[in-house]
């Protein structure tokens, strides 16, 4: 991916968080799907998960459903799948999926797979784990 696209992509990311740091998730999806994320490089991953969150948001619970199967096809595949930000990620997503049926992720999820400390702070920004029993101490 060439510079410009990579930087007019970091800018649509960038204003999706925006929306979603103001709960306008309606503008985050919008803004998300207007990164080109068919490019090479692009951390699609991230795109799924953002989006699974953002779909279950606004009750769009099959939707979301896809988007995480997206996700975690491609966390399958990557090579080191069962590093700590992978591992991280999966439970990410596990957790949207118990949000949607109503579930306290602090109970219902089982978080022994996950160090917080092996998981760099980008990731634990962008999809917080806070049903983790350390994550005040992260």
């Amino acid at each position: 991916m060439c510079f410009v696209s990579r930087f007019r992509n970091a800018l649509k990311w960038n204003s999706a968080l925006d929306f979603v740091a103001q709960s306008d998730f309606e503008q985050a999806l919008i803004a998300l799907h207007k990164i080109d994320s068919s490019k090479p490089g692009y951390p699609r991953i991230d795109f799924f998960l953002l989006e699974a969150y953002l779909k279950s948001k606004k009750g769009r619970m099959e939707e979301a459903k896809l988007s995480i199967a997206a996700a975690l096809q491609l966390l399958d595949k990557i090579q080191g799948s069962q590093s700590a930000s992978a591992m991280y990620k999966r439970k990410y997503a596990e957790c949207i999926v118990a949000r949607m049926h109503g579930l306290d992720t602090s109970t219902s999820i089982d978080y022994s797979e996950v160090h917080l400390e092996s998981v760099d702070s980008r990731t634990k920004n962008l999809f917080p784990l806070r049903g983790h029993p350390n994550w005040s101490t992260k």
